[in-house]
């Protein structure tokens, strides 16, 4: 069994926009993942995205995963994780030629390890003309 946690800021719109999710395992590991920063890509071109993560009691590899890209958009690394030991991934997203055209489109973030511990944060895509 394990414990989330979040650290959210409220905004003066009353809305949260939480900057980290932190999951808690059985023997006190901590896996923490930070809300990457909102994203600007243009059509045709590559955009970096830093995942970074705060651990402890945990040196496993963390897998990654990117949901809900807009369409035409794409993760370019097929294996995306943070190495063991390690507290940044750096990804790379692709918008194709044809990619919509979006502003502040809510992407999802999963950070696991050991099964047990799942962290989860959004970001937001714009994707802008060439």
């Amino acid at each position: 069994m394990f414990r989330q946690f979040l650290t959210c800021l409220v905004l003066a719109t009353g809305l949260a926009a939480c900057a980290s999710t932190t999951a808690t395992g059985p023997h006190g590991e901590e896996l923490t993942l930070v809300k990457p920063a909102d994203q600007t890509v243009r059509r045709g071109e590559t955009n970096k995205v830093s995942v970074y993560v705060r651990r402890e009691k945990l040196d496993d590899p963390i897998e990654l995963k990117i949901e809900g890209l807009p369409q035409g958009v794409e993760v370019v690394e097929r294996d995306p994780r943070v190495a063991a030991g390690s507290n940044l991934a750096e990804l790379t997203l692709y918008a194709r030629p044809d990619a919509d055209l979006v502003s502040g489109h809510a992407v999802k973030v999963t950070a696991k390890a050991r099964d047990e511990l799942v962290a989860i944060q959004w970001f937001h895509v714009d994707v802008k003309p060439q």
